[in-house]
């Protein structure tokens, strides 16, 4: 019996520790000309499994993105050529706890 509690406890430590694991990345955004673009580029990153939140800013020409930490700058970066006629290039990674 205690054995079972010891492995159910494992099972559940594991499962928040990698629940917990995130990261806050900034990406700089070029080719952004209107209002929509923003819209284009959130929904494209949003579609990326494993991103959480994503802000993107048309007068900063920057976007913010709650990632967990297995998101590489490769799929970031693509989902922004997706969106349309726009480049990025990942400027931050910073480790954080998941909301």
């Amino acid at each position: 019996m205690k054995i079972r509690i010891v492995i159910l406890c494992m099972f559940l430590l594991a499962g928040t520790v990698q629940a917990w694991a995130a990261e806050r990345v900034t990406m700089d955004i070029k080719g952004m000309t209107c209002a929509l673009c923003p819209i284009a580029v959130k929904k494209s990153l949003s579609r990326v499994e494993g991103v959480d939140t994503v802000k993107v800013s048309f007068a900063k020409k920057k976007a913010w993105l709650d990632v967990e930490d297995n998101v590489s700058d490769a799929q970031l970066q693509a989902a922004v050529k997706r969106a349309g006629s726009y480049s990025a290039t990942v400027t931050g990674r910073v480790k954080t706890k998941k909301r």
